[in-house]
């Protein structure tokens, strides 16, 4: 469980920094198959028999992947924030959207709000797809025992 949450939050790291920094919007789908990715591993390595075991510990492994998804969105906020857009621009944007004048460090701290939401939604769904994926594992592991071989000929 601890070897895949490394291995996908290292994983997780990079993606959700390049997609910050890109496209925003992907990273809860990302988010998603990074999550189901980390249950499947988990189960993988683990190789629990039972569905409860394989659930707990594939969330715990997307729940840790997570926190490596979080690290990354933040890194690619402060990329975006300071590489890619300038403060004044990020500042014009949220003047123009509101129609209210505000500074660079007002601009940047309404900017972060809604990263920092977004982090924590890509944590909690990662956390729910590591479930979801350790439990896919373990019934395709069970059909795969339970299917009948015709005979030969």
């Amino acid at each position: 469980m601890i070897r895949s949450a490394v291995i996908l939050g290292a994983i997780s790291f990079i993606y959700m920094l390049v997609t910050n920094v890109a496209m925003v919007l992907c990273a809860p789908f990302l988010a998603v198959i990074l999550g189901i990715l980390a249950g499947v591993l988990a189960a993988v390595i683990d190789k629990p028999q039972i569905a409860n075991k394989a659930v707990t510990s594939g969330a715990i492994a997307g729940g840790l992947a997570g926190i490596g998804a979080v690290i990354g969105n933040s890194a690619g906020l402060l990329i975006r924030t300071f590489v890619v857009f300038t403060p004044r621009t990020i500042t014009d944007m949220i003047t123009q959207l509101t129609g209210t004048t505000y500074t660079e460090t007002e601009a940047g701290l309404y900017s972060l709000i809604p990263v920092c939401c977004c982090a924590v939604t890509d944590l909690l769904l990662m956390a729910a797809a590591g479930a979801l994926g350790g439990y896919l594992y373990v019934q395709y592991q069970a059909r795969k025992k339970t299917a009948v071989v015709p005979p030969p000929g």
